[in-house]
């Protein structure tokens, strides 16, 4: 334990003995962070209504005059799309999103069956957050309706046309509409992730750069196995680690008020988990890396596609559903997931499992970077 220590120290110091090294483990993804809330808030201070491709398979009147109430509210503007045109319309962004009614939209409220509407956008969640939120508004009323009918259909109707006419009065609140503001902060920490993918990379350089001097030999001559050496070099990383998370997530929400509607203590302890899994991502490339420009081409070929399949960059909603299904073994995936969990109203309890595989790819990549580091013979040859 003492060996481990030592090391931690050691690294730790390297780290700091550059300046330059503040800079990308502090100041650039804060900065990245703030600029993606600002693009997203002027995006949101528009008040242009949002243009929505509309595929609508029931064509009955509980979805037709759930179209008019959106459109009532001045806040979409639908045009019709087909079935072969939804995902290419969005792709090619000709609307902000799409949005699909099932062939059995009006029966499903009928008989309480209903499951959902699907909803495509390339743009994220400050664009299908508004017109969820206004859906869901509209379908609870119509879902409380079915339930108080009992299965007849006849009092639903009745009841039904009493709430269109005015009849049925609703008690009005104003609330603070956060979707657009949830939808920012979302994109916010998908880069935030991204950039701590690139400090934990960085930091794990220094293990190479020490392969490399050959300074990695003389410790292992010494009385420092592999597991001492790792174990240092992890907690020196987590280290990093911890302040980066701390740091920013305090400047963002209390010196700059920047709301991410989570509790400040559940995001760090999302994003430190990620951190661990993305440490882990650092080491297992590091170990099986024979050169240093090996090692470098390997962490870009690592980062950007694994953040892309995390969903840090676009929702998950917009990829095929084999690509998605692919996505579960990024750890990206599950911290953003847990996030838009919480930002949506789930207890932390519900993202339990969540944070148990973030830890499990952590660990288990530990492990695969000392078992392999363990059996090396290329010390010396490492260039």
């Amino acid at each position: 334990m003492r060996n481990v220590f030592i090391l931690f120290c050691n690294t730790v110091k390297m780290i700091f003995r550059k300046k330059s090294n503040i800079i990308i483990y502090f100041l650039l993804p804060m900065i990245s962070f703030i600029i993606t809330i600002n693009i997203h808030s002027n995006k949101a201070s528009q008040n242009k209504a949002l243009l929505i491709g509309l595929n609508n398979k029931d064509e009955n009147v509980l979805s037709k005059d759930m179209i008019d109430y959106l459109s009532s509210t001045k806040k979409f503007k639908f045009i019709n799309v087909g079935n072969e045109e939804i995902k290419d319309s969005v792709a090619k962004r000709n609307v902000d999103c799409a949005i699909v009614f099932p062939k059995d939209f009006t029966k499903s409220i009928y008989d309480e069956s209903f499951k959902g509407i699907d909803i495509f956008s390339i743009k994220g969640d400050e664009t299908t957050a508004l017109i969820k939120n206004y859906s869901n508004y509209y379908i609870k009323n119509l879902l409380d309706i079915s339930k108080a009918s009992g299965g007849d259909l006849d009092k639903f109707n009745r009841m039904y046309n009493n709430y269109k006419n005015g009849e049925i009065k609703l008690v009005e609140k104003n609330i603070e509409d956060t979707a657009l503001s949830k939808g920012a902060t979302y994109s916010g920490i998908g880069f935030l992730i991204m950039f701590m993918m690139f400090a934990t990379g960085n930091v794990s350089r220094l293990m190479i750069k020490e392969r490399r001097n050959k300074t990695y030999y003389r410790i292992c001559a010494a009385p420092v196995n592999s597991r001492a050496y790792v174990g240092g070099n992890v907690l020196a990383n987590f280290f990093i680690v911890c302040i980066q998370v701390i740091t920013i997530v305090v400047l963002v929400t209390k010196v700059l008020g920047i709301d991410t509607y989570i509790p400040d203590g559940q995001l760090i302890f999302i994003l430190l988990s990620f951190g661990a899994s993305a440490i882990g991502i650092g080491m297992v490339i590091m170990a099986f890396s024979n050169s240093s420009a090996q090692a470098s081409n390997l962490s870009n070929v690592v980062t950007i596609p694994s953040c892309m399949l995390g969903g840090c960059f676009w929702n998950f909603s917009l990829m095929p559903e084999h690509i998605q299904k692919i996505s579960n073994f990024v750890p990206q995936k599950w911290a953003i997931e847990a996030i838009y969990k919480l930002q949506n109203g789930a207890k932390f309890s519900d993202i339990r499992m969540h944070i148990i595989i973030m830890w499990a790819f952590a660990i288990t990549l530990f492990l695969v970077a000392i078992y392999k580091m363990s059996v090396s013979d290329k010390v010396e040859n490492f260039v």
